[in-house]
């Protein structure tokens, strides 16, 4: 058991080791994470972000990469990031939220207010 416990299984063992070929990942550069980041404040606005990560973009970039290395999605690399095979499943998700929240003045993920609480114009 002590060594089946301690063997990593065949998929995390080296290339070499198991005649596989490396498998293609790539580059994100530290300054295009950290202009999405800027991006998501300027269109949800900072206030849809917790208390801890209104003012703090650069923070919550680093705990973002953080969860994702966690999650094996990313490894760290000089310069960026390094998107692994895994992070592919999530290609293609993009954000949507009604436009009509900003032009009301609310926050991008506020609820929805019932009819009877729309402000009367």
């Amino acid at each position: 058991v002590d060594a089946l416990a301690w063997t990593p299984p065949a998929a995390a063992r080296a290339p070499a080791a198991t005649g596989a070929p490396p498998a293609p990942v790539a580059l994100v550069e530290r300054a295009r994470l950290a202009g999405m980041i800027h991006e998501l404040y300027d269109e949800l606005g900072a206030a849809s972000f917790s208390a801890a990560w209104q003012h703090d973009p650069e923070g919550l970039l680093e705990a973002a990469v953080t969860l994702l290395a966690e999650l094996r999605l990313v490894r760290r690399h000089p310069g960026g990031v390094l998107l692994l095979p895994a992070f592919a499943r999530y290609r293609n998700i993009t954000l949507a939220l009604p436009d009509k929240r900003a032009e009301q003045g609310r926050l991008a993920l506020e609820p929805p207010t019932s009819p009877a609480e729309e402000p009367s114009s």
